[in-house]
């Protein structure tokens, strides 16, 4: 299970970041909110990576109704529609993992 919990914030003056921009300048463990056609969306950011540069990127899947987990790379990023955009924000993202087989008994 995945929980985000986010800050409220005022939503004024908010400098919007093309999403490659993530990746410089930015720790580890910052967490970004996308925006898409100028208005916040439930999708996150958060920058990590070994060795390379890359984001988790935590999605609501409509279908499920959970959040889901993906990374993204400066190449992957790029190719986002133009209309979107991400802002840096202060929130707390939780993730219970479990595990189970089906030859757990």
């Amino acid at each position: 299970m995945i929980e985000i919990n986010v800050e409220k914030m005022a939503c004024k003056d908010v400098k919007l970041l093309k999403p490659c921009a993530m990746l410089s300048g930015y720790p580890y463990g910052t967490v970004f909110q996308q925006w898409f056609e100028g208005k916040p969306s439930n999708t996150f950011f958060v920058t990590c990576g070994v060795g390379e540069k890359r984001v988790l990127t935590f999605w609501w899947d409509d279908e499920d109704l959970v959040y889901k987990v993906s990374t993204d790379n400066k190449k992957s990023l790029k190719e986002y529609v133009p209309s979107v955009r991400v802002f840096e924000i202060n929130a707390e993202i939780n993730i219970k993992l479990s595990y189970s087989t089906l030859f757990n008994k």
